[in-house]
């Protein structure tokens, strides 16, 4: 069963009250940017007062965004943050914290406490786009680029970090033929032909991922003379 797209944001912080407004924002922000759409993501919002709770729910589902309740001496969460950006490079780090506030650690955005909607409103498009920008679907194929999984006709994959670069270039080029020098460059940042068993390979082990029959690949395709085409 494919599960439609889910946007996690986890707050990890000791306040009781604003948490609750940054959450009720998160889904009226999210109900007007889904008018249009195709499909409604939904938002999972989570709250940890600890760190190691924090790195707990991380290990039981790596979020989208994390927005870090900023404060000096003994709670400080610099460590946990630069952690964070070692582990997960693509998740957003939005800082909530008092408007004089100075910290070394760069955040992704930030939300000022006492908490002003219009204020915060950049940090929570910051947190719905980022979401929605990192999950890519074509047909019955679905990719959460910064969890590195695919969800199709094949089931639920994790993919090594090269191999969800390559589907990913593929879902946002669908329809397109890409050359091989192209998806060398995007994937490996080369150009460089001279073996293209690399390309080759990643493109039999995606196959094996999203085709209903690897052996006959009908949605990944190789245009003969040019390169690969991915089909809705």
């Amino acid at each position: 069963m494919i599960t439609p797209m889910s946007i996690r944001i986890l707050y990890l912080g000791r306040n009781k009250k604003l948490p609750k407004q940054i959450d009720d924002a998160l889904h009226e922000e999210m109900q007007q940017m889904a008018h249009g759409m195709i499909t409604t993501p939904v938002l999972q919002f989570v709250q940890a007062t600890s760190q190691k709770q924090a790195h707990d729910e991380i290990r039981i589902s790596p979020p989208h965004g994390v927005l870090v309740e900023t404060t000096q001496g003994r709670y400080s969460h610099n460590r946990f943050c630069q952690t964070l950006r070692g582990r997960l490079p693509k998740t957003l780090i939005i800082s909530v914290q008092p408007n004089n506030y100075q910290d070394s650690f760069t955040y992704d955005g930030f939300i000022y406490r006492p908490f002003v909607l219009e204020q915060a409103r950049t940090a929570l498009v910051q947190l719905l786009g980022g979401g929605q920008k990192m999950y890519l679907h074509v047909g019955d194929l679905h990719l959460d680029v910064a969890m590195r999984t695919v969800d199709g006709p094949q089931g639920t994959h994790h993919l090594p970090p090269k191999l969800c670069k390559l589907l990913q270039v593929l879902m946002e080029n669908r329809g397109d033929t890409l050359q091989r020098g192209d998806l060398m460059q995007m994937v490996w940042e080369t150009k460089f032909l001279g073996d293209t068993r690399t390309l080759d390979v990643h493109i039999r082990w995606l196959r094996e991922k999203i085709e209903p029959v690897p052996s006959h690949p009908t949605r990944l395709v190789t245009v003969r003379g040019e390169g690969y085409r991915l089909n809705e």
